[in-house]
């Protein structure tokens, strides 16, 4: 009775050490990097301990110190297949598992992108493990890494896909902007064809010829320019439009 009321005020004690650990992790972030660092590997192996409630409080403070970015994805797969590997009790195994499986769901298809060679390599470890309860933590850890994968490549697709058609509609206006950059405004289209209009009629007129009052030998006056009949004849102007000119 005395062994196992010590035993749960230990397991207590500890309890309230680890949530500790996690309310100073929150607000210090990366100040808190370098403990983080430390105390991961020893919450690892607490999390073995058959108290639910310090195995509970464990995998959250692990959790934290990742969300809060006190330890980075990278950081927190090598800190678990370190312990993974090296450990032979299944309950550490499974609490390693526990973190990667967490930290898997609270990252982006970029960063696994980035780590998913190293991570791959402890997972395929930890399929093949004795316990059964570990290999199917591992294989679900494996399905969500290609889940996340195969968001990755179709953002990939996505992006080249926005690309190329960005570079297909901005080639389209710089065509479209060359074109009416040569056509003339319709005004100075209508200015011009006015001017020739203008210089037609004044050509035409320069072949006209200018009709000139000039004297003959006999003493008669007459228009040099007036048209002349078919027999030779000057045309007379009409009576009314005839004048007389003193000699």
């Amino acid at each position: 009775s005395d062994v196992c009321s010590s035993d749960l005020y230990n397991a207590a004690v500890m309890t309230s050490a680890v949530k500790a650990m996690g309310a100073l992790a929150v607000p210090l972030k990366q100040a808190f990097a370098k403990h983080a660092l430390k105390l991961a590997p020893v919450l690892i192996e607490k999390g073995a301990d058959k108290n639910m409630g310090l195995t509970i409080a464990v995998r959250q403070v692990l959790g934290v110190f990742t969300s809060a970015g006190c330890v980075t994805f990278a950081e927190a797969v090598a800190i678990s297949a370190a312990k993974g590997a090296t450990t032979a009790n299944p309950r550490v195994k499974q609490t390693a598992m526990h973190w990667i499986m967490d930290v898997l769901d609270g990252a982006d298809a970029s960063t696994v992108d980035k780590a998913a060679d190293s991570l791959s390599a402890v997972l395929l470890t930890l399929t093949d493990d004795g316990l059964e309860e570990v290999r199917k933590e591992a294989f679900e850890c494996v399905a969500k890494v290609a889940r996340s994968l195969e968001e990755r490549q179709r953002h990939r697709q996505r992006h080249h896909q926005t690309e190329t058609d960005r570079e297909g509609s901005g080639r389209a206006r710089h065509g479209g902007g060359q074109a009416v950059q040569g056509a003339r405004p319709p005004g100075e289209e209508v200015g011009q064809e006015s001017e020739r209009v203008v210089k037609r009629e004044e050509a035409a007129l320069a072949h006209v010829p200018v009709a000139r009052d000039v004297r003959s030998a006999d003493g008669e006056k007459h228009n040099e320019g007036a048209a002349q009949r078919p027999d030779g004849e000057r045309e007379q102007a009409p009576e009314d439009e005839r004048l007389e000119v003193p000699l």
